[in-house]
Parts: structure tokens; C-alpha cells; sequence
């Protein structure tokens, strides 16, 4: 069935206010025990996109 776009919001917004506040959150993983991959890049790349919003930039990426 897939995660909707609201959730993929959701855990997005619940990821950001994390990392901003240093605080921790259970693991998508835990939350969410169907998120596929897929799913787990687009809320990564929501938060990208917020910070790239605010004058941000990519200075390296992971490479395996």
C-alpha cells in the first residue's frame, strides 16, 4: 500500500524538529515497520529541500 504523502510529511517534519532540537525520536523503522526505502529517501529529501530553502547548501554526499 505504501506510506500517503501526508505521513511521508509527518515523519519529515517530525526528523527536522529533531535534528534542530537535539532530541531524540524512535526510529522510522520502529514507527513505521512497512517503510520501504523508497519512502525513507523522500522524507530525507523533504528535509533536503527545507534546507536548501533556507540558504543551505550540499557540500559532500555518501558514497558507498
Amino acid at each position: 500500500m505504501g506510506l500517503s504523502q501526508e505521513r511521508i510529511s509527518y515523519f519529515a517534519d517530525e526528523l527536522y524538529r529533531s535534528r534542530n532540537e537535539v532530541t531524540c525520536i524512535d526510529p522510522l523503522s520502529l514507527q513505521e515497520p512497512e517503510i520501504t526505502i523508497p519512502e525513507a529517501y523522500a522524507v530525507q529529501m523533504q528535509n533536503v529541500k527545507k534546507d536548501l530553502a533556507l540558504g543551505k547548501r550540499i557540500t559532500g554526499k555518501k558514497l558507498d
